[in-house]
């Protein structure tokens, strides 16, 4: 069984691929061992995390992706606490940034960045970090995290420098003065958290200009002290190709995305994705067969041509499934999706993203169909096809599912279920979540 964990200063968001596959999912908060001991965090997973295991048997494999984890010392406090906890495992500790390249690039050169209640970035060449600006922590540094955004926006508040209706209404809200905010400050713990978490006031309020403005000046000084600092062009040629792209995880880059890339515009610097949590890449790419080992540091061997991390092997299978394996319902859907028949949309077959080879999938709107034959219905298969949705959804693609019967049956009612969701946009799979 595999464990995998990735955790901010915030929240720690838990993933565990059983041994027949199935993906259980949990949170916990946020595990730093730059705030933590290792008797602390070994406590914290005893009373949030334990309860919510789907298994008594606690032999996993276990990576653990972290903000501070950069450094051996630091690193070494993560697995004693998780060997208190899983006497029994096998572990491997990460910094967050090698967690986000991961789940973001993949194989591909680029620069990963988070922003969540900190704030990081790294140029990645498609197997290592090789250069990391670094971030500086809330108090030097952090710019364009939720905890610097907090923290501008508190400043402005206590100097008095806001439209005073969205002072008056900044107060209604949490009744916070002068001596609540500095005791939070300079004498609480997590003060980090406690900046960030004004983040939600922030974005509520978003239709003020001010508050626009504010946020846009954040993500500037992140540009203009971190992403801007790479050398974006290391490979120009004279069709503009060879420029690295940026790629983000993180609420902050979630929530604010119209605002980042507005400013990234403007910088010139263009954005690939954007995803709230690295969680569903780092689960595909542990779900891959043999993952070249691509930590700090590590050589490993390069994979390449990947998508969302998918293995040559994934590929390999992808292509002898369009040749061999085709069924009769998906050769009569074929026919009717491909070369743009319905609105105009370009669909491919048997496509592959990380363990997965969706049937057809459509880039330009994030779509995927399914043709699924009688063992679907079968339980076990039912919660694999779900956990697998649940994963696909994370990175904003949706998933539609038709059986053999109906696209031999009723094709124009599929027709129309898939121009539906071409056109609905991102819809996710509505399951119950929390524990497995």
């Amino acid at each position: 069984m595999i464990l995998i964990a990735d955790s901010g200063s915030t929240k720690t968001d838990w993933r565990l691929i059983d041994a027949d596959k199935k993906i259980h999912q949990f949170a916990t908060q946020g595990l730093n061992p730059y705030f933590q001991t290792s008797t602390e965090i070994s406590e914290i997973l005893q009373s949030e995390l334990i309860p919510q295991l789907s298994t008594l048997n606690f032999e996993f494999s276990t990576f653990f992706y972290g903000a501070g984890c950069e450094a051996a010392s630091k690193k070494e406090i993560i697995r004693e606490a998780l060997l208190i906890v899983f006497p029994s495992s096998t572990i491997e500790v990460y910094s967050d940034m090698i967690g986000a390249a991961r789940a973001t690039c993949g194989a591909n050169p680029g620069i990963a960045a988070i922003l969540g209640t900190g704030s990081n970035t790294c140029y990645y060449d498609g197997i290592k970090s090789v250069e990391n600006v670094a971030s500086l922590g809330y108090i030097l540094g952090d710019e364009g995290s939720g905890a610097h955004i907090g923290k501008t926006f508190i400043q402005a508040y206590l100097n008095k420098e806001m439209p005073e209706h969205l002072s008056k209404r900044f107060y209604e809200r949490t009744n916070l003065g002068l001596t609540d905010i500095l005791d939070a400050v300079y004498k609480k713990p997590m003060p980090n958290r406690f900046l960030a978490s004004f983040s939600k006031f922030i974005y509520q309020n978003l239709k003020e200009q001010f508050v626009i403005d504010l946020v846009a000046n954040c993500f500037e000084q992140f540009f203009d002290k971190h992403v801007c600092k790479y050398n974006l062009t290391p490979n120009p040629s004279p069709l503009g190709e060879g420029k690295l792209k940026l790629s983000c995880v993180g609420s902050v880059a979630f929530y604010y995305s119209n605002i980042l890339r507005a400013v990234a515009d403007k910088k010139g610097v263009q954005i690939e994705t954007i995803l709230e949590s690295p969680i569903a890449g780092l689960t595909l790419y542990h779900l891959t067969p043999n993952p070249s080992p691509l930590g700090e540091g590590d050589e490993g061997s390069r994979v390449e041509n990947l998508f969302k991390g998918a293995s040559p092997l994934i590929f390999e299978n992808a292509h002898r499934l369009r040749l061999e394996n085709e069924t009769k319902a998906e050769q009569i859907l074929w026919e009717v999706v491909r070369n743009r028949k319905i609105e105009n949309c370009k669909f491919r077959r048997q496509h592959a993203i990380g363990n997965f080879i969706a049937d057809f999938y459509c880039h330009e709107r994030k779509l995927i169909i399914e043709v699924d034959g009688a063992y679907h219905n079968e339980k076990s298969q039912k919660e694999r096809d779900e956990s697998r949705t649940l994963i696909i959804n994370e990175y904003l693609i949706t998933v539609v599912r038709f059986t053999n019967d109906e696209v031999l049956n009723k094709i124009e009612s599929v027709v129309g279920e898939i121009s539906k969701a071409l056109n609905t946009g991102f819809t996710p799979l509505q399951v119950e979540r929390g524990r497995g």
